[in-house]
């Protein structure tokens, strides 16, 4: 069910209006009372007859007006306030993995319907505790109620394309448009609690640098030997926010947006997410908000062995994060070192690629609003979910390195 109060601002001034109008005509109609009724006292008989057949039947036409104005009055005021019912939906219904085609699923949740069963496992016993209810009765922040398995459909749906809540996700789910934005709501930010640990511990796959590094040396043919993973910076673009204009407009690519940090390891996972930053800002800005170095540095002190991470030119030479090199002449060794590294490092633009193209919702400009929707905390849900998505059917990046990935439960239980 569907309420529509007080859509557009034309309806309210267009009842507004037809409320004075009827108003002026019944006190007009009044008005024309009391002066028929003294002049047929005061006049003769004859005078009277004809002067009372004229106020007849001009107080006649005036009350056909005043009835035609309070009938379109009381239509239209019952057309905005009466809630509107699809006959064809059962509102006591909540959905879950059953009820949808393995295609179905594939289409709009982005995951076969045993993976999803699987995902929604391994993720309870890290939800519930956020959580208000049970599995079969979770309770939302605005007091709606639904099955936690129902709750996860719904944000995988709402985030895989661009819909409309009413009437395309109240028909698939037969819930109210208000119902629906309470669950995503509640199940968007408790995801993205439990998804900021794996997007912000590089620690958590220490145990396989050697792996990764082993995988680029083998790509370069030997060219380099200490990278690990890849770090660039990605704009989003938004709409045109209403403040803070010129700190969300870069000047780089001509538009209003956030920045993201990621880093991307050769079998495909996201190591590494950091955001929102201010589109403004330049990549080394957002490095040192980061504290991405100072992680990394922990991981590996002075006498270990030290794996570094590979960026474009526009980062610093450290030991922990590698450049290319800059003012390079053609055909000498710098120019080709770059060269074979620019092709490997192409991986992390196949990262942001994936999370755009996997969970469409987020790469929708108009959706995409400053100050009004949670942009940072889809992105980072959105990546986390790829992460998810690549442990079981791989990725892109796991192919063009031959890598083998983690599997699901493997990188589910990376953190306790």
């Amino acid at each position: 069910m569907s309420m529509r109060i007080w859509n557009t601002v034309l309806e309210r001034r267009h009842l507004r209006d037809l409320l004075l109008y009827t108003g002026q005509l019944i006190i007009l109609r009044a008005q024309q009372e009391e002066d028929d009724s003294s002049s047929s006292s005061s006049s003769d008989s004859s005078d009277s007859s004809s002067s009372g057949s004229f106020g007849s039947n001009n107080s006649i036409g005036t009350t056909s007006t005043i009835d035609y104005c309070i009938r379109q009055t009381l239509q239209f005021g019952r057309k905005i306030y009466t809630p509107t019912f699809d006959a064809t939906i059962d509102w006591h219904c909540q959905k879950v993995v059953e009820d949808f085609s393995e295609i179905f699923c594939q289409s709009n949740f982005c995951f076969r319907p045993m993976h999803l069963r699987l995902l929604f496992d391994l993720l309870w016993p890290r939800m519930r505790p956020l959580l208000h209810g049970q599995q079969t009765r979770i309770v939302t922040q605005h007091g709606y109620v639904c099955k936690y398995e129902t709750g996860m459909l719904i944000l995988f749906y709402r985030m895989s394309f661009p819909r409309r809540l009413s009437p395309d996700m109240e028909q698939v789910f037969c819930m109210r448009k208000s119902a629906l934005l309470s669950i995503i709501s509640t199940f968007r930010e408790v995801l993205h609690t439990v998804s900021l640990p794996y997007l912000s511990t590089p620690g958590l796959f220490f145990n396989r640098f050697d792996y990764y590094g082993s995988l680029i040396d083998a790509k370069t043919n030997g060219a380099i030997t200490t990278v690990w993973a890849f770090i660039d910076g990605t704009l989003r673009r938004t709409c045109r926010p209403t403040y803070c204009q010129k700190a969300a407009y870069s000047g780089h690519k001509r538009c209003h947006g956030i920045k993201f940090q990621s880093v991307i390891a050769p079998d495909g996972l996201i190591v590494d997410l950091y955001g929102p930053i201010a589109g403004s800002r330049h990549d080394l800005y957002m490095l040192a908000e980061s504290g991405l170095l100072p992680k990394l540095r922990e991981l590996m002190p002075e006498g270990e062995a030290i794996y570094s991470i590979f960026g474009d030119p526009a980062y610093p030479q450290s030991e922990y994060l590698l450049g290319s090199f800059t003012n390079t002449i053609a055909n000498s060794d710098e120019a080709e070192w770059n060269t074979v590294l620019s092709k490997v490092r192409i991986c992390v633009e196949w990262g942001f690629k994936e999370i755009a193209m996997q969970w469409s919702y987020l790469d929708f400009k108009k959706q995409m609003k400053i100050f009004e929707a949670p942009i940072a905390q889809y992105y980072i849900v959105g990546g986390f979910l790829c992460n998810c998505r690549n442990t079981i059917y791989g990725s892109q990046t796991q192919e063009y390195y031959n890598a083998k990935a983690l599997s699901l439960e493997e990188y589910i239980n990376l953190v306790n």
